[in-house]
């Protein structure tokens, strides 16, 4: 019956933080889908949009297999999304000390806004010291970022 006790509480501990892992990312997931959603027309800054600690951010086109990833980022992770096959979805991971801290997937109508990157090949990698700047536009109530890879600094919210 010891054995029975020890074993539960074995699991019910590791139910428990496994939960506050996720429960962390989404709270960041949400502060940082917020703030986009309360930005109005202008530019601003990516770190104006994070509320949380990151070293870099990533953004991976369709296609882009899991395995891909891991190899790109350096390390394996389970809150990475696999077989990303739909067109036209952001997907950004910010990872801090190899660890993903933020990840926001969807399409434009389930985000409510776009982030445009422009054209890059396999992935687009932006250090926390890069100036990286978006231009924002309102367009029936979505929202519509650019990147602005000049880092254009007049005009921008910092």
């Amino acid at each position: 019956m010891k054995k029975f006790h020890i074993i539960c509480c074995i699991c019910i501990l590791g139910i428990y933080f496994s939960a506050c892992g996720n429960s962390t990312i989404e709270k960041y997931n949400n502060s940082f889908n917020n703030t986009i959603k309360s930005l109005q027309n202008g530019k601003v800054n990516l770190h104006k949009l994070t509320d949380f600690e990151w070293d870099k951010m990533y953004t991976f086109p369709a296609y882009t297999s899991k395995e891909e990833i891991e190899q790109i980022l350096g390390f394996e992770s389970d809150i990475i999304i696999d077989n990303m096959f739909n067109e036209g979805n952001t997907y950004l991971l910010f990872v801090k000390d190899n660890t993903i801290v933020c990840n926001i997937y969807g399409s434009s109508d389930s985000l409510g806004y776009s982030i445009n990157f422009g054209m890059y090949d396999k992935y687009l990698c932006i250090d926390y010291s890069e100036n990286c700047v978006f231009s924002v536009n309102n367009d029936n109530d979505k929202k519509n970022l650019e990147y602005q890879q000049n880092g254009q600094k007049e005009n921008v919210t910092n």
